[in-house]
Formats: C-alpha cells, sequence, structure tokens
C-alpha cells in the first residue's frame, strides 16, 4: 500500500543565491560608503535573513549585516545597495538596507554570503569620485543604484582651504628714511578667491584692500622699528597671517670730517643699533669700492684712513 504525505507549500529562501556584487564604495572618511548587488534572475526577492559578512585586510574583526525584508516584484535586472545613510546627504540614492560607518574596509578584504558572488577585494580609492568594478576589478566614476531603480552620484564637496599670504617685499630687517615711500608688495592666494587683505604695523591695522593685487603705501613714518603682517581673508570667513617682516626708520648717517691724528682723513657718523653700514670710497665720483662693513651700535662711529695714494677721494656711508 502506497501512503501520501501532504507538507504545506512554503516559498523557497533562496537568500542571495543569484545576486552577485557589482560596485563597492568608500570615502577616506568611512562615513560614506555602499556594497551594490546586481541579479539578472526574475525570482530573487526573498532575502529576509540574509547575512553579508566583511572580513577586513589584516585580521581585522568581521562585520556583517543581516538583511531585513523581502523584495516586491521580479528582479530581473535588478540592482540593490547596502550602503550608509549618508550617502543620500551627497548625491547617492537612498540605501535598501542600511550599514553602519566604516563597514567596508578601505584597505581590502574579502565579502561573503550565501550566494554566488563574493571573495577578496584589494585596497579601495578613498578620493570620494571613484568605486570598485567588482568583476575586473577597475575603478570608475562610483554610480549605485537601489531596487527602485533610483540612480545617483555621490559628490563630496572640497574642503575650503584658508588663504596662503606672504609680504614679499621689503625685504626683512631693510631701513628706511623718515621721509620715504615705502611700497609694500603682497602676494596673497585662496583656493577659491581672497576677498580681502589687511596691513598692520605692530599689530596695529594701518590699511585693507579689497582688489588685487593688494598692496599697500606706508609714508611717514616716524623713527623707529615696525612689524609688518598682512593677514588675508577669504569669502567664507576664513584667513591667514604672513611671516613677520621688520623694517627700521631712522634718519640717514650724517658725516663729520675732521683732520685725524693719524692719517690724512677721518670722519665719524650716526647708527643705530641692528642695522650695518658700509663705507665706500671712489676716486674720484665712481666705481665706490666697499673698505669696511661696521655693525651699528646706536652710537657715533669713527673712521679714519691713512694709506691712500689718491689726490682726490669721495667717501660716502651706506646703510643696509
Amino acid at each position: 500500500m502506497l501512503g501520501l504525505v501532504l507538507l504545506p507549500a512554503t516559498p523557497v529562501q533562496a537568500g542571495l543565491h543569484l545576486w552577485t556584487i557589482r560596485e563597492i564604495y568608500t570615502d577616506a572618511s568611512g562615513g560614506l560608503q555602499f556594497v551594490e548587488f546586481f541579479t539578472t534572475s526574475p525570482g530573487e526577492i526573498f532575502v529576509n535573513g540574509a547575512s553579508i559578512t566583511l572580513t577586513p585586510t589584516g585580521g581585522g574583526a568581521p562585520r556583517s549585516i543581516t538583511l531585513a525584508g523581502n523584495f516586491v516584484g521580479s528582479t530581473a535586472n535588478k540592482a540593490f545597495i547596502i550602503g550608509t545613510a549618508a550617502i543620500t546627504n551627497f548625491g547617492g540614492p537612498k540605501p535598501d538596507f542600511i550599514i553602519p560607518s566604516n563597514f567596508v574596509s578601505a584597505a581590502g578584504g574579502s565579502i561573503s554570503y550565501f550566494g554566488q558572488g563574493g571573495g577578496p577585494y584589494t585596497a579601495l580609492p578613498t578620493d570620494g569620485t571613484f568605486s570598485r568594478t567588482w568583476v575586473g576589478g577597475a575603478n570608475a566614476t562610483n554610480s549605485p543604484r537601489n531596487f527602485a531603480d533610483q540612480t545617483g552620484r555621490i559628490t563630496i564637496p572640497p574642503v575650503n582651504a584658508p588663504p596662503v599670504v606672504v609680504i614679499t617685499s621689503p625685504a626683512n630687517n631693510s631701513g628706511f628714511s623718515p621721509l620715504a615711500t615705502i611700497p609694500i608688495v603682497v602676494a596673497a592666494t585662496d583656493d577659491v578667491a581672497v576677498a580681502s587683505v589687511r596691513l598692520e604695523t605692530n599689530g596695529v591695522v594701518a590699511a585693507t584692500n579689497t582688489v588685487a593685487p593688494f598692496g599697500f603705501t606706508l609714508t611717514n613714518l616716524a623713527n623707529g622699528d615696525y612689524v609688518l603682517r598682512a593677514l588675508a581673508f577669504d569669502g567664507q570667513s576664513l584667513s591667514a597671517t604672513s611671516a613677520p617682516v621688520i623694517i627700521r626708520v631712522t634718519d640717514g648717517p650724517v658725516l663729520v670730517f675732521s683732520r685725524g691724528l693719524n692719517g690724512p682723513i677721518q670722519f665719524q657718523f650716526n647708527s643705530i643699533t641692528g642695522a650695518s653700514y658700509v663705507v665706500e670710497r671712489a676716486s674720484p665720483l665712481t666705481n665706490f669700492t666697499p673698505i669696511v662693513t661696521n655693525p651699528g651700535n646706536g652710537g657715533i662711529i669713527q673712521f679714519s684712513e691713512t694709506n691712500s695714494s689718491d689726490a682726490q677721494r669721495t667717501y660716502r656711508v651706506r646703510r643696509q
């Protein structure tokens, strides 16, 4: 006698049997990530409870996600993505299943699940633009697609960088007279645009310029040392300050001649500390030649010469 046992009909749980990985993406922070799966089979709707595990290269702890929910309708030529929720803020479609940040190992790893796909992958691009095409291993512009056929491209806006500014003229430790007109040359650049440059002397705002090339002019400065700084501002309130440049404003050296006891020529001149004074001689008025360089001491510097055979000599003192 033959017996027949009838079993209740239940759907076949195929898991991710015919789903294959098509694209994998991460940015440098790990906050924007997705893995896209694809199938040509029409009946791969039952994914509820399927587990996807990523094991990082180098022996890090595996990360797993269990899918919750099945798809509705045909899956023929369909894709779905597991991804971080934040990708929608940067142009990506809504993930079908959410993964935490840094689920995908940027340094490489292996993806496993019950299905015909998965396997190892090498280090991923993290520039924010390119993703890894799973088959063939090439890098291409990211193009995620979810099960609802929503597509997108994750685009990360560039990070605004502060300006770069430097005082190119005058040189540090330059000297000027009180009546001099002193041009201040500034080089300022920014990744977008420089909005303005401010010049400070001894910490006090001297002028502001909003027009490139952001030059300044100082006049009628009293005797003394001045610390110059340029501050550049971009349109997003970021700023940068140049290295300081010190200038010295003082009356030039005044030569006082007298008959020396140890030679036919002797003179003296005033000096300031921190400057150098070059005594030069010409015969008669051209081709000045340096004779000696004296460091300024804030007082009077003496000079004498005893061994010149020139009938006519001209002397000058140059401060530097």
